[in-house]
This record gives C-alpha cells, structure tokens and sequence, in this order.
C-alpha cells in the first residue's frame, strides 16, 4: 500500500519524473521520505541506473548516501590552540569521551589534538568547543605540566590516577591544583629546569 502511495507521487509530476517503476521492491525504500523527497531519490536512482528502472538495491543505496553526514572541514570548524571536550568517539578511543583536548594540527577533514596523555586525529563532530578564557588560559599549562610529569618516567599508579582525572577537568580546583603541586615537587618536575 505505501507503495503504491509512492508510485502515485511519481506519476504526479511526469515533467519530473519519466521513467516509471514496476515492481514493489523498486519504490519501497522511498516510503519513509516526503513526496519531494521521493521524486529526487528516484531521480538520481533512473540516473545511476543509466536511464533506465532501477532496483531497489540502487534506491537503497542512494538513501544511505543523503543519510551520512557531511564532512567538516578543520579550517572552517577550528584553530591551533583552541580547546575542546571530546564526545561521540567509539571504539579504543572511548575512554577519552569527556577528557579535554587541545587542536595542535588541522588536517583538511580532522584536527590533531593534544590530551592529558598524548595526542588523537579526531574528526570535528567529535569535538565541543570550550569557550571559557579561563580553559583558554589553564588547558595548555594544564597539559603542559602533566606532560612534563609524564615525561620518561614511572609514576606511582596514584599518581596516574590523578593525572587521568585531571585529563577529565576543564579547570582546577584550589585542591586539585595542590595535588598537581605535590605530584610536581614528589617527583622533582621543577629541578628539571
């Protein structure tokens, strides 16, 4: 039946739409979209389908294709030095969903960016922005410090436990700033200098 609602809708505009289908399994992806919707997808499909009736398979995929999302580029979505909360990520990256990060290196269709712990390639839709001046100002000494505990050698799995919480924060607080400043002088990050 909504078949049939759809090859109704296609016959409608015969100046749109020339080539008509003549099975069921052909119109029945389109069923979900609105009427003009329907007569584009169809358009594209006798198009690919070299002027002739397409199948449903070749609908289908038309539809799967408008479905995904369009590609940001890094440029237009963010600078160097901007900083984010990561969201969205799947997979090995998931621990990091809610972690700060700071774009180190645009790419033309994800951003580079620096964590708590290293850094990620991650696409703009994985990123919010943290418009706060004072993250603006604290992130990158944040990572900055934390680097440098890090920085070659073997840390007490307390102190890894802090540093992944602070990879969480998007600004200290009075406590855990005196805890990064125990970290820091428990193993002689300032001597370094």
């Amino acid at each position: 039946m909504d078949a049939a609602i759809v090859v109704d809708n296609l016959q409608k505009c015969p100046q749109i739409v020339d080539i008509f289908p003549n099975r069921e399994g052909q119109v029945r992806p389109l069923t979900k979209l609105e009427p003009d919707q329907q007569r584009e997808v169809w358009q594209r499909a006798v198009k690919e389908a070299g002027h002739k009736i397409p199948s449903g398979h070749i609908v289908k995929g038309i539809i799967e294709r408008l479905k995904e999302k369009p590609l940001y580029k890094a440029g237009d979505f963010c600078q160097v030095g901007d900083v984010f909360t990561l969201t969205k990520l799947d997979a090995t990256k998931r621990k990091y969903n809610g972690c700060w990060a700071i774009a180190v290196a645009l790419n033309e269709f994800t951003v580079e960016v620096a964590l708590h712990d290293g850094t990620l390639i991650v696409k703009p839709e994985n990123l919010n922005k943290i418009d706060s001046p004072e993250a603006q100002h604290q992130l990158p000494l944040l990572k900055q410090r934390i680097w440098r505990l890090r920085n070659g050698r073997e840390l007490d799995r307390g102190a890894y436990t802090v540093l992944e919480s602070l990879g969480r924060q998007s600004y200290l607080t009075p406590v855990e700033e005196r805890l990064l400043r125990c970290l820091e002088e428990y193993y002689r990050v300032d001597e370094e200098k």
